[in-house]
């Protein structure tokens, strides 16, 4: 007969709102776990390969002493293609809809065909091998200049060059990094590190905070000099 008062005042705990747990209507809900952690370090890893990229492709337009719009044109193509490396990794940002297609179903439809080479590839694709490497920033590079150059475009080379820029900052942003990357591939498989054991920056990390945050300051500077 001990059972039930144990019960009982295992049920007033529970309903008390202690922090172990809650009761919810009918059923006994654990401990919340926050939410936004993992969307926040994913949102760093994020930011610091946009802004690496960017910071790339303003400065090398400033030293071609390009004006304000070709400048502009070259940090929006580094933005997108510091998101292409991870078109091996199902989730990161190249692979989600934008706000426009979630608001629209001609948009959602559209952007669902051509992301379609992206899936597939990603299917197929290692991490961090042959979309980290050196001969992907020159393919990504030049493939873009050739796509763009038929439609007649005077940024075509502006836009493959930002890309190309943007591309090649997330990688070696990504040889910094504990895991490396595969830098020569399809040449050789060993993986390649900028940065020696100790000094590694792992991501989500305090230390590739501090990093966003000094390329930020990088990046202002360029755009106010």
């Amino acid at each position: 007969m001990d059972g039930l008062p144990k019960l009982r005042r295992a049920s007033s705990r529970a309903g008390s709102g202690g922090p172990s747990c809650r009761v919810r209507g009918a059923r006994l809900v654990g401990p919340r776990k926050p939410t936004d952690a993992p969307n926040t370090l994913a949102r760093v890893r994020n930011v610091t390969h946009e802004l690496i990229g960017v910071s790339a492709a303003i400065g090398a337009a400033k030293v071609a002493r390009l004006g304000p719009a070709a400048i502009s044109a070259a940090a929006a193509a580094a933005v997108y293609g510091s998101w292409l490396p991870d078109i091996d990794q199902f989730g990161t940002r190249v692979h989600r809809r934008s706000r426009l297609e979630r608001r629209s179903l001609v948009a959602g439809a559209v952007g669902a065909l051509l992301r379609l080479p992206l899936v597939a590839f990603g299917a197929l694709a290692s991490h961090r091998a042959a979309t980290h490497s050196a001969l992907a920033c020159v393919a990504v590079t030049g493939g873009v200049g050739l796509a763009l150059t038929p439609l007649g475009l005077a940024v075509a080379p502006i836009v493959a060059g930002g890309m190309g820029l943007g591309y090649a900052a997330h990688v070696l942003a990504d040889a910094c990094t504990p895991a490396g990357v595969r830098l020569w591939w399809p040449l050789s498989r060993r993986r390649v590190w900028l940065l020696p054991a100790g000094r590694r920056i792992a991501t989500g990390t305090i230390r590739e905070l501090l990093l966003a945050t000094c390329v930020l300051a990088l990046v202002v500077g360029l755009v106010v000099a």
